[in-house]
């Protein structure tokens, strides 16, 4: 019997896989009548004959698609943005004051034969919109459309005398001088310098599937990225003769990918294998800025070069394993070629410097990169679990390496050439990690890991990291249930030594953070009660100290500690409320050296973010009027200090916001919907608050102040149901 069970098992699989249309009814066998399942139970039949078979059949639960095939929802109505505001619309799209449009919808249609299509718009009338599009026949095929756009919008407060595209250039009444007290035209040449990027995808897919078994897959995805960033453009031989403009730059990305896939997916065994190819595309090749000083003299203009073209080709193979008793295996396996030769630009515009040639017309640069992954999950006994994972990364870049003449901004050329380092890594990850769940109720936990690196033209060739953590969870009581988890980890790196190729040489003293010896310790406790009926409480608390031991130069120390409670609680069948609150604060030392090779000042960074919030919905009349009210609170505090100086002053953001909304059931097919939003925020920035355009002697900024605002949004829409 149980071979006859296991047995149909796995033809119900196959079933499902071919006629998804079942997947929402309710039980095993969901859309089976016992007479049916009595014939699967006890028959051999193929994968397609059972396909046939089913055809034949009728879902138990499913509704009769034949008399109602479609589904449409659409929620439609009209909103009002009370301010502009670009931090406030920064990832909604609400960043313009005035009416906008609330339109979103989502069609289904199914028939007895399997047929399909799938149609949804989301936020169809703001700037940050999503349409999808899906069709197929169910167990034989899908094709499948993804159109979605995304605004950011970083800054609409700093202003430029530059214009222009990958060339920049100033009004033709500029008046030069050495620094920028002397710019006398700059309050008549300034215009807006809005910062934002728009990405698009454009998304087209799709799937035939040769039977219950095997699939194949085909996509392609565009992605574009336009809009303006900031760029520091500097002119000079050093740093304190340097004169730099900070330059709202364009941003213009092409990034097309092909991707192919066949899929397995058998009893025991399933698997992936699939290819893809990147191309990434910049429309400007370089940028282009006119000298805004008579510093340093002669020099009219700089350059420097984008983001380059480049390309990827990549391969990937997933296996999953489960036909051992109680073992799972699982493996993924990548190797990726990654390639750049975009054309090398002049080593620099200024006319006055006699360079070399250039030792080749590009890098004709080469990466090949492989990852591969081995996971076992083994339940070999009936309260006890063994997990086994290995982890493999390696970069080998093969660009050629070569000599260039260094030239210093578009101003002199260093006595001292460069070259290009390639560099490589090599990164193994091993985990073991075991549990036993004791009849006491007690579950225990813990594991072991141990991680190595090898890189070329680093600091630091070789080092090793071992790491041990325990947990232990205990169901105190009925109502009371606790879990802590500690962790320690140590990290050892070999000899630290200086780059040859690297010019000026770093300070001998000095340890990157990621390069070197730590030691860490790490901890966390969750605390659940639910002891009264319809109310759950919940704790959180987690701390992380971390020592750099054998840094003198470079972060010594870093600690991160958090807390948090939250309850839920049911007052009645009509009214529930949610509380929550949050705070997290983090603690970083750096010491550094300012003239000499000991270190002689420290840097203090305390940051410190509490977030609360209330939420809560009133059932007013039964299936008829739902009311609700969620609050948020937001707050951080950045303090930097260094030792035994004046603290800078304080770096903060306040957020508050709160949403009341009702929604009304006009029937059971019609539903409004009104919301009012109203949220306020204020950020305290020293680094550009009081900070204008030519407050710098030595640097043209864009003026940008910090964001503060109160805005409302209210809106109402009609959700109908065909």
């Amino acid at each position: 019997m149980t071979i006859i069970v296991k047995k149909s098992f796995y033809m119900l699989i196959a079933l499902v896989i071919i006629q998804p249309v079942f997947a929402d009814a309710e039980v095993v066998y969901p859309d089976l009548t016992a007479e049916q399942v009595a014939v699967l139970v006890d028959s051999d039949l193929s994968a397609e004959e059972i396909a046939e078979l089913k055809k034949k059949w009728k879902c138990k639960y499913c509704p009769d698609v034949s008399e109602e095939p479609w589904y449409l929802q659409i929620d439609t109505g009209l909103g009002y943005v009370s301010n502009d505001s670009y931090q406030f619309g920064q990832y909604n799209g609400l960043n313009e004051a005035g009416a906008f449009l609330v339109l979103n919808f989502d069609s289904q249609y199914r028939d007895g034969s399997g047929d399909y299509f799938e149609a949804r718009g989301n936020n169809l009338g703001l700037d940050n919109r999503s349409l999808e599009l899906e069709g197929g026949k169910q167990g034989s095929y899908k094709i499948n459309f993804l159109y979605d756009q995304l605004y950011k919008y970083d800054e609409d407060t700093g202003r430029t005398p530059y214009s222009g595209g990958s060339v920049q250039s100033l009004p033709s009444g500029w008046v030069s001088a050495p620094d920028t007290s002397g710019f006398t035209a700059i309050n008549s040449s300034l215009r807006d310098a809005d910062l934002y990027t728009q990405r698009q995808n454009f998304k087209l897919g799709g799937t035939y599937i040769q039977d219950s078994r095997i699939s194949y897959d085909i996509n392609f995805d565009r992605q574009t990225k336009k809009g303006k960033q900031t760029f520091g453009a500097a002119i000079g031989s050093n740093f304190a003769q340097a004169r730099s403009a900070i330059l709202a730059a364009p941003v213009d990305y092409v990034t097309d990918q092909v991707g192919l896939a066949a899929n397995y997916k058998g009893n025991d065994f399933s698997g992936r294998v699939a290819f893809i190819n990147s191309s990434f595309r910049n429309v400007n090749e370089s940028l282009r800025w006119q000298n805004a000083y008579t510093e340093p003299a002669g020099v009219t203009e700089g350059q420097a070069a984008t983001d380059p073209d480049n390309d990827m080709q990549q391969i990937m193979l997933t296996v999953n394993y489960h036909g051992i008793d109680k073992l799972n295996l699982a493996g993924y396996f990548s190797h990726a070629r990654m390639t750049q030769d975009q054309n090398f630009l002049p080593y620099t515009t200024n006319s006055g410097l006699a360079t070399s040639a250039l030792p080749r017309a590009s890098l004709d640069g080469e990466i090949l990169a492989t990852t591969g992954t081995l996971k076992a999950n083994w339940q070999f006994l009936a309260r006890t679990r063994l997990n086994v994972l290995y982890d493999y990364q390696e970069q080998v870049n093969n660009t050629e390496l070569n000599q260039y003449d260094y030239v210093i901004a578009d101003t002199i050329i260093s006595a001292t050439p460069r070259i290009n380092p390639a560099y490589s890594f090599r990164k193994q990850r091993f985990k073991l990690g075991a549990g036993h769940r004791f009849e006491s109720k007690i579950k225990l936990d813990g594991g072991v890991k141990y991680v190595t690196t090898d890189r070329t033209y680093q600091s630091v060739e070789k080092q090793k990291e071992t790491g041990l953590w325990a947990a232990i969870g205990n169901s105190i009581s009925s109502s009371v249930h606790a879990r802590l988890k500690v962790e320690a980890s140590d990290r050892k790196v070999d000899d630290y030594q200086q780059i040859t190729v690297l010019t000026p040489p770093e300070n001998t003293l000095t340890r990157k953070y990621n390069m070197a010896d730590r030691k860490g310790n790490k901890a966390a406790i969750n605390l659940t009660y639910s002891g009264i009926e319809s109310l759950v409480l919940g704790l959180q608390a987690d701390t992380a100290v971390y020592d750099y031991t054998d840094s003198e130069i470079g972060l010594t120390d870093l600690s991160e500690t958090g807390i948090g409670l939250d309850a839920q609680y049911i007052i009645n069948k009509d009214i529930s409320v949610t509380v929550y609150i949050q705070n997290t604060s983090y603690r970083s030392e750096q010491a550094s050296s300012q003239v000499v090779s000991t270190p002689d000042w420290t840097g203090i960074n305390d940051t410190n973010v509490i977030t609360a919030g209330l939420g809560g919905n009133y059932q007013v009349i039964e299936d008829e009027l739902l009311i609700g009210l969620d609050y948020v609170h937001a707050e951080s505090t950045g303090k930097y200090e260094i030792e035994n100086q004046t603290p800078f002053p304080d770096l903060t953001t306040v957020r508050d916001s709160v949403k009341i909304y009702a929604d009304y059931n006009l029937s059971e097919q019609m539903i409004v919907n009104v919301s009012y939003v109203f949220e306020q925020y204020k950020e305290e920035n020293w680094q550009v608050d009081n900070v204008a355009i030519n407050t710098n002697p030595n640097v043209l900024t864009l003026g940008e102040i910090s964001p503060e605002y109160k805005i409302g949004v209210i809106w109402a829409s009609l959700k109908y149901r065909f």
